[in-house]
């Protein structure tokens, strides 16, 4: 039988905070293409849809519970997702503008933000704190300003400057101390 190879748990560990910068990134580059308001509503719009097939089931074995307890659960949605008040901004924002253009890289940047960090970093991330633990884990989301500093640079054109290397060294120096359980005296 053939043993079937996956990523080093420590790659998973770094996607998160990679998609998280990308959507950053990503973000600044479409903001005169894309309004802000658009581009979240259709990201949390597209991840439910993504999501829902996995847990369809389980909200249907629960749905006596939800509603006895749909109040509750709708200010959950309400703080946690932020979607029916970002369904009222974006139809706010389509009644004042022309919206956006509907093209193949405006749907690419909405399924990559609707995808990449929306769901499969969570998938990810939770993968890693299983197997490294919380602590361990941690310790990558300090990529993020080094990822967007380098998305940045590539995909925007901004210019490397001597910050930006200080910055990744002083991450990464971190990074390393607390994996090797760096203690101080005392």
């Amino acid at each position: 039988m053939r043993e079937v190879r996956t990523a080093p748990i420590w790659l998973l560990a770094m996607l998160p905070p990679l998609f998280s910068a990308g959507n950053f990134v990503l973000a600044r580059a479409l903001h005169a293409d894309i309004p802000p308001i658009a581009l979240s509503f259709w990201r949390w719009t597209i991840a439910l849809t993504i999501l829902l097939p996995f847990v369809a089931a389980g909200l249907w074995r629960q749905r006596d519970l939800i509603r006895r307890h749909w109040a509750l659960l709708t200010l959950f949605a309400i703080v946690a997702i932020g979607l029916p008040p970002l369904a009222v901004l974006y139809a706010w924002e389509l009644s004042t503008g022309p919206g956006f253009a509907i093209h193949a890289v405006n749907l690419v940047a909405i399924g990559y933000v609707a995808l990449f960090p929306s769901v499969l970093a969570y998938f990810f991330w939770n993968r890693a704190v299983a197997e490294m633990g919380p602590n361990r884990t941690g310790q990558y989301m300090h990529l993020m300003p080094v990822f967007a500093a380098g998305l940045a640079i590539l995909l925007l054109g901004e210019r490397l400057q001597a910050f930006h290397v200080a910055g990744a060294l002083l991450i990464a120096a971190g990074i390393v101390l607390a994996a090797r359980g760096f203690r101080t005296a005392g």
